[in-house]
């Protein structure tokens, strides 16, 4: 999927260049198997619990650079009149801008703007840039998580189930609510948020497995970020009246009972 839409190959090379300048080949399926093994005894409970879809996040890469590129597969996907809402039905699409980008998210990750794994959305976030964080983990540059399969919308608030022992996160909340139960909740443990590369590579798999575009009737919450100049978290969504995503950010204690987080289990 990342290769049918142009997200791998810059140049000769068979993968992505880093904000860094440093070029990474996505993991092989042998490499895959050994990580995904290695997780096994956390893996195992949060399959049961509904996290059955892996994706391959080109966390290094450029923001930028990923959301051109999921504007036009969704380009794409409209021209052959495959671009699908939730519930299955057509959309319309705004081909001059399909993905619509806040103005200070645009090059944040470059630019350091935009943190990664924040304790808080405050002052005190602990947050680390993606410079900083490329390398520290076991598959440099790529991010590879297992989600909930089948989730177009999130659940909106009342509508979660309970899936081997863990009730799904539902809308209802702010951000820094979720923020808080993913970290201390037994019921979540091992899980994070998303952050906005996560999110593009999942709307993305999503386009190309099954023809939709996430969120149309709900928001995602990307906790796993955070703006620490604006005080704002990135989230996303699908607007239908203006016909395209959007990557925007609001206040961290905006609730609502169609705003909610996706979460994910990281592999590496």
């Amino acid at each position: 999927m990342l290769k049918e839409y142009g997200v791998l190959g810059e140049g000769n090379l068979e993968g992505i260049v880093a904000i860094t300048g440093d070029r990474w080949v996505p993991p092989t399926a042998e490499e895959l198997e050994r990580l995904l093994a290695e997780r096994a005894d956390v893996l195992e409970q949060k399959i049961e619990q509904g996290f059955t879809k892996l994706i391959v996040v080109p966390f290094a890469g450029s923001l930028d650079r990923l959301a051109e590129k999921y504007g036009e597969a969704l380009k794409e996907a409209h021209s052959k009149g495959t671009l699908l809402d939730s519930s299955g039905q057509p959309l319309e699409l705004d081909t001059n801008e399909p993905v619509w980008i806040w103005d200070p998210l645009k090059n944040a990750d470059a630019k350091g703007e935009l943190v990664y794994r924040p304790e808080e959305f405050g002052d005190n976030h602990n947050g680390m840039t993606k410079e900083e964080i490329i390398g520290v983990d076991g598959t440099p540059g790529w991010r590879l998580l297992l989600v909930e399969e089948g989730m177009s919308d999130i659940p909106k608030a009342g509508q979660g189930k309970t899936i081997g022992g863990r009730p799904q996160l539902e809308c209802g909340k702010n951000s820094t609510e979720y923020l808080r139960i993913l970290r201390d909740d037994p019921a979540y443990e091992n899980e994070v948020g998303l952050t906005p590369e996560a999110y593009l590579a999942l709307a993305m798999t999503e386009l190309k497995e099954n023809h939709r575009v996430l969120d149309d009737e709900t928001y995602t919450a990307l906790v796993d970020s955070y703006l620490p100049g604006q005080r704002e978290v990135p989230y996303a969504d699908w607007d239908r009246g203006i016909r395209r995503a959007y990557l925007n950010a609001v206040g961290p204690d905006l609730a609502s009972d169609d705003w909610g987080p996706r979460s994910a289990v990281r592999v590496t």
